[in-house]
Order: structure tokens, then C-alpha cells, then sequence
């Protein structure tokens, strides 16, 4: 017996060392940072049509504290047509993850530098594109953008780690009857009288990480409202305005809906015992584009949670 549990104590120390070892080898970490990137400008235009997006982003960063030979970008996939620097940019190279840009001389520690890349890409991911030629409501045709965890190279070339943050702004040229929405503030909206196309410009200039960069642009409505003095605008693709006051009833912010209720009779032993006066039950967490057909009167003890944040019990009684 002795033996034998020697041979299962080895073993299981075995597995244990093997288990280590293999959760070490998942681990990711990301890269050192070379530079310090100060600020990040994408301009984009969308060719709603093809689905490709038309690109040109500059990074002004400052090598942290050795010079620095060599910078790389992430980019996914990106049809990279020219990068220049304020540098002496010796060559640079693109494979379909990276822009690797080789500096001749090495850029000083401390030294104020900025690349340009242009470029085009048709991003399978990161950048998504609504169309009706694949499947959406013309009125609803929109892009929109999902940075993280690692997703912006596929749109523009970033350094993306969340070890990195900078200030940064986006330029968008669409359509004159859509809209543009991005981090910051809107510094500017005007229509080129060359293209025709609308200029909007945001800046977000808080430090942030990479990812959270985001752009929705497209034929939207809006609703707005305001959180004590501040105004406040909610954009929706534009065939579920209808819903969308009833989406953010749980948000409180719209007081006329909040008042609104309907009187639900039921019965079941799941359900409540007496009448219950709720506010329409479609404002529930079910969402704008679901909810005209997916509540039913027997989910009231389960959406009444959802919509006044207290367990059903605390307002009505069951069976």
C-alpha cells in the first residue's frame, strides 16, 4: 500500500507541475512599449457601396529611452499605399498583421515624431458595414466600430495593447444625410464643396487605451433628453425609432414614460395573484427590436424585476 501511494502521490504532483507549466505557456503579456504614443487622427471615408473603407492615420509619438531603429504598427489585412514621417524613414514593410517602419537615423528618446499611413481596408472584423445589399433596410445602412480585445488594426494601424494610452480624434466624410458619432466632442461638421461628402470631426483629448476608439456613422434618429442641465442625445438605426423610447424607459429618462402604465389581469400560478400595475412591459431589458413580440402576459414576475430593479416579490404576491 505504501508503494502505491507513493506512485499516485508522484503522479498527481506530476499533473500539477503539467498544469503549471501549461497555464505559464497561455499566458500573454503585451510587448514592451518603445515609444510613447502622445496622439492618434484617423480619417476614414466609407464606401457604403463596395464596403472598403478609404484611410489615412497619423501617430505622433516620442521614443521612451533608447533611440529607436524600428516602429511597429499593428494592421490587419491593410492595403498600405504610402508612409511618410517628419523622420527619415529608411524603408518599411507590411505583411498582412503588421507596418514595420525602419528609421535611419534612429529616432532620438524625447523626439516629437509622427507617421503617416495611408491605406485601404475591407474589414472582415472591427468595422462592421449595414447595408441593403446585404440584407438591412435602406434607411438603416450604418457602420459601426468594436475595438476591443484586439479588432482597430483591422481599420487603421494602432499600437494595441492596453499598456498604451493617448488622446485622439476621428474624421469621417459620409453622405450629407448621415450622421457621425465618436469619442470626445464634436469639434466640427461641414460639407466638403469638392466631394459633397459631410466632414465630421471629433476629439476625445483625455489619455485613453487603443480599443476604445469607436465610430458609428450613418442614417440614424435621434432622440434627446437631458440628465439634470446636461442634454443628452440617443442615436438608433432609423426603423426602430418607434422602439426606442420604450428601450430606455429603464434608464429614467424620459418622465412621461415613466408615468405611462397598463393594467396586467392574471392568474397563473407562476404569475401574480392580483392585478398588477406595471409600466408597458415592453420597456423591459428585452430590448427595442425584440420587444413588440416577445413579452407575454405571463412574464410579469420575471419583467418586473428587470424593470423597476426590486424582486418581484416586493410588488406584487404570488400563489
Amino acid at each position: 500500500m505504501t508503494g502505491i501511494a507513493r506512485i499516485i502521490g508522484w503522479v498527481f504532483l506530476i499533473c500539477i507541475i503539467g498544469l503549471a507549466t501549461a497555464t505559464a505557456a497561455e499566458r500573454q503579456y503585451a510587448p514592451d512599449r518603445k515609444v510613447d504614443i502622445l496622439h492618434i487622427t484617423i480619417d476614414v471615408t466609407p464606401d457604403f457601396k463596395s464596403r472598403i473603407v478609404a484611410g489615412t492615420t497619423t501617430i505622433r509619438f516620442a521614443p521612451i529611452n533608447r533611440p529607436l531603429e524600428e516602429l511597429e504598427l499593428d494592421a490587419i489585412d491593410l492595403d498600405v499605399s504610402s508612409v511618410t514621417s517628419n523622420a527619415k524613414i529608411e524603408a518599411y514593410t507590411v505583411t498582412d498583421e503588421a507596418v514595420t517602419i525602419t528609421f535611419d537615423p534612429a529616432v532620438r528618446p524625447g523626439a516629437k515624431t509622427t507617421v503617416t499611413v495611408v491605406y485601404e481596408a475591407e474589414p472582415k472584423r472591427g468595422l462592421y458595414f449595414r447595408t441593403a445589399e446585404m440584407g438591412y433596410p435602406e434607411e438603416d445602412t450604418h457602420i459601426f466600430t468594436q475595438g476591443e480585445s484586439h479588432l482597430a488594426p483591422n481599420w487603421y494601424p494602432n499600437y494595441d495593447y492596453p499598456n498604451e494610452r493617448s488622446s485622439s480624434e476621428v474624421i469621417c466624410r459620409v453622405p450629407p444625410e448621415m450622421t457621425v458619432i465618436s469619442n470626445g466632442r464634436l469639434v466640427s461638421e461641414e460639407i466638403d464643396s469638392e466631394s459633397g461628402l459631410k466632414i465630421a470631426h471629433w476629439l476625445q483629448e483625455k489619455p485613453h487605451v487603443n480599443y476604445l476608439i469607436a465610430l458609428v456613422a450613418g442614417k440614424l434618429k435621434k432622440i434627446e433628453s437631458k440628465y439634470k442641465d446636461m442634454p443628452i442625445a440617443f442615436y438608433t438605426p432609423a426603423s426602430l425609432i418607434q422602439y426606442a423610447r420604450r428601450s430606455l424607459f429603464n434608464f429614467g429618462l424620459f418622465a412621461p414614460l415613466a408615468q405611462r402604465t397598463q393594467t396586467y389581469r392574471v392568474s397563473s400560478i407562476q404569475t401574480c395573484r392580483r392585478a398588477v400595475r406595471l409600466p408597458d412591459l415592453r420597456q423591459s431589458r428585452l430590448g427595442a427590436a425584440h420587444a413588440a413580440d416577445r413579452t407575454r402576459r405571463e412574464d410579469v414576475p420575471q419583467v418586473c424585476e428587470g424593470i423597476h430593479r426590486t424582486p418581484c416579490s416586493g410588488l406584487c404576491r404570488h400563489r
